[in-house]
């Protein structure tokens, strides 16, 4: 049996050439090595209802795995978690966890995050957060499923 997979990037920077899409050949490189075949990779601006109509096309193709790179951060061009919950019709809500993490991380108390900290402790009800050696915030485990 053959797993596949499909990335999803989403940043106006690299449409408009500023950035290179290094993250899609990177995770590409890693799902080949570990025995998937990556069968697309797709990039769209920030521009939430043009990302969900994409991540809708993706499910639409079943893939076994769909990874989504950029907008995570804490800017208003940041939608990759309103482009999860508007597509798959998921609560985002403050997620205790995360808070917990981000205040441990930056030695501070959890009533005191600013409205950047809190929207990257806003994630997909039910998920997992996860933390980057450098980073927090920025990565969520899903228990849910597109295909029910």
């Amino acid at each position: 049996m053959e797993f596949t997979a499909e990335i999803l990037c989403l940043g106006n920077e690299l449409l408009m050439g500023r950035t290179i899409n290094k993250n899609a050949t990177e995770i590409a490189l890693e799902l080949t090595k570990i025995g998937f075949y990556v069968v697309r990779e797709t990039t769209v601006r920030d521009d939430l209802n043009q990302a969900a109509v994409t991540l809708n096309e993706i499910i639409q193709r079943r893939p076994n795995v769909i990874l989504i790179t950029g907008g995570l951060g804490p800017t208003h061009d940041d939608i990759q978690l309103e482009v999860i919950s508007k597509t798959l019709i998921v609560d985002l809500v403050l997620n205790n966890e995360a808070v917990n993490m981000m205040a441990q991380k930056y030695n501070i108390a959890r009533n005191n995050l600013s409205k950047h900290m809190q929207k990257m402790a806003t994630l997909p009800k039910d998920s997992t957060p996860r933390s980057e050696e450098r980073r927090v915030g920025k990565e969520c485990r899903s228990r849910w499923s597109p295909y029910h």
